[in-house]
C-alpha cells in the first residue's frame, strides 16, 4: 500500500487515493490469472503468469498512470 500512497500523493496516479489505486491495479493484474488456473486450482504454463501479470501491469498504467 505504500507505493501506492506514494505514487498517488505525488501525482502519478489518477485514483482518488491509494485504496482505490490498488483495488484498480488487483483486477487487470490478477483476474485472467485466476481465470486460466480455475483460481488456483490448475499450475499455468512456465512464463504465462509472468506474462499475465505484465500485461496487467501494462493495463493498469495505462488507465490509471498519468505518464510523468
Amino acid at each position: 500500500m505504500r507505493h501506492f500512497t506514494a505514487l498517488t500523493a505525488a501525482g502519478q496516479l489518477r485514483a482518488e487515493g491509494p485504496r482505490e489505486a490498488a483495488a484498480h491495479f488487483t483486477q487487470p493484474a490478477m483476474s485472467e490469472a485466476y481465470e486460466r488456473s480455475f483460481h488456483g486450482a490448475l499450475p499455468l504454463p512456465p512464463g504465462e503468469l509472468d506474462a499475465l501479470v505484465a500485461s496487467g501491469v501494462n493495463a493498469f498504467l495505462r488507465l490509471d498512470g498519468t505518464g510523468d
